[in-house]
């Protein structure tokens, strides 16, 4: 009952199933299915979002099995353990467990590799992951690992920088998923038409008996429309996935480029220093007109280009940190006026995020503005004037009136030493940390 239950998704009743199973076999003496039924009673409290319930149901599986199991069965058990301990953040004990189960067990020993490759592109240790992944590349009795994998390569790719072979994965991975996808819809849509015509048929034969059985096929038809929709919304999740990563491979190569476009303005300015120390030295081979002219255009030359640099980082600054998912989140937020509304839309954790991208693109400015001895009202409409709104829509974020918004930035102005009327405060901002 319990394996019929967790094939439905319902976990809730799969783990009550899965615990009376338990009791009877350890009251038969049966230690090892009792194990058995404790891991699966944690599968259930896995399926259910309640991991560290999970946990302990597992580890006492463990503790079990390891007196009176074989080596297959204790990899098993060391799989579940490893991969609860990876969602519940701890990629230590994760590791441990799942090289246990790789060590011990002898058979389909991919989907652990799998996992493990995934935790050492978290780490950063990307010999280990390829490792990992080639290993986990072998046939599998789980047909999602295969495209799995796929996904993991792509992952891998994109952390050293192999842009290419990053979407020549990702592009496999979504021709393999949508596959798979395909099938198992269409497997699914014609399982439902053959139970609903089953049940049509049988409900036809007991209409004769009653007419109370008509409201039995409405209860099917209800069901079969409820998992069409969730299939739909099921696809629907994995396009936004896919979007999500593009967006995040975009952010990437925006900040390659700027951090491309900082090294070049650092060799430039060196350039121009080594210049200025020619020029301002006097011996015989400097007093030649010609060649003091040529060094004087040559400084003028690369002074243009280092102006040049500058304003394209400031502009891949803004551009980068316009296009991260905050900034986009309050811009829209500052055009939607709530009627009623008691304080602002933004809430803690929006101003943390805002700080942290903040500090991730400019991050210099934060030691700029510690200088200044402001006040974290002050601070925070510093970071938040870098997204250029005008005051309207920066009164609606910090919920104030508009002149109460003019009077705050005139003060912040003022506290850092802006006199030039004509310079704005995210410019100001800006050039300071350049």
């Amino acid at each position: 009952m319990g394996d019929l239950y967790d094939f439905e998704g319902d976990y809730l009743l799969g783990k009550d199933k899965y615990k009376e199973a338990e009791s009877y076999f350890r009251k038969a003496g049966n230690m090892r299915s009792s194990a058995f039924a404790l891991r699966d009673v944690g599968r259930m409290y896995a399926f259910s979002d309640s991991l560290d319930i999970a946990l302990i149901f597992l580890l006492k599986a463990d503790t079990i099995i390891v007196e009176v199991g074989g080596s297959s069965d204790i990899g098993t058990i060391y799989n579940g353990i490893g991969n609860i301990y990876n969602m519940l953040g701890n990629k230590e004990l994760a590791k441990l467990y799942l090289w246990k189960n790789v060590n011990m067990s002898d058979f389909d020993d991919a989907p652990s590799y799998r996992t493990l490759a995934g935790i050492y592109i978290e780490e950063g240790d990307f010999k280990n992951a390829r490792i990992c992944l080639e290993k986990a590349s072998v046939p599998s009795f789980n047909d999602m690992i295969r495209f799995s994998v796929l996904y993991g390569y792509s992952l891998l790719e994109k952390a050293e920088g192999n842009w290419e072979k990053a979407w020549f994965y990702l592009d496999e991975y979504n021709s393999a998923s949508d596959s798979i996808l395909t099938i198992r819809n269409r497997e699914n849509i014609i399982k439902i038409e053959k139970e609903y015509e089953h049940l049509k048929i049988s409900l036809e034969n007991m209409r004769l008996k009653s007419d109370k059985q008509k409201y039995f096929i409405y209860w099917v038809i209800s069901v079969s429309i409820l998992l069409i929709l969730l299939w739909v919304f099921q696809i629907r999740i994995d396009r936004k996935n896919k979007r999500l990563l593009k967006q995040e491979i975009d952010l990437s190569n925006k900040s390659n480029e700027l951090f491309r476009l900082r090294d070049n303005l650092r060799n430039k300015q060196d350039r121009l220093e080594a210049l200025s120390i020619q020029l301002s030295e006097k011996n015989e081979k400097l007093n030649e007109l010609d060649s003091r002219e040529k060094l004087e255009k040559e400084y003028e030359q690369i002074k243009k280009e280092e102006e040049t640099l500058v304003l394209r980082i400031a502009e891949r600054r803004k551009d980068l940190f316009l296009s991260s998912a905050i900034a986009k989140k309050v811009i829209k937020l500052s055009q939607k006026v709530v009627p009623g509304a008691t304080k602002s839309p933004l809430s803690e954790k929006d101003w943390q995020n805002i700080i942290t991208q903040v500090n991730e693109v400019y991050p210099f400015l934060a030691d700029r503005l510690a200088a200044f001895n402001l006040s974290a009202a002050e601070l925070r409409y510093c970071y938040l004037s870098l997204l250029g709104l005008d005051s309207i829509g920066e009164s609606i974020l910090l919920h104030i009136q508009p002149d109460s918004v003019n009077k705050r930035r005139q003060r912040v102005c003022q506290r850092l030493g802006i006199i030039a009327k004509e310079l704005d405060l995210c410019a100001y901002l800006i050039n300071s940390v350049q």
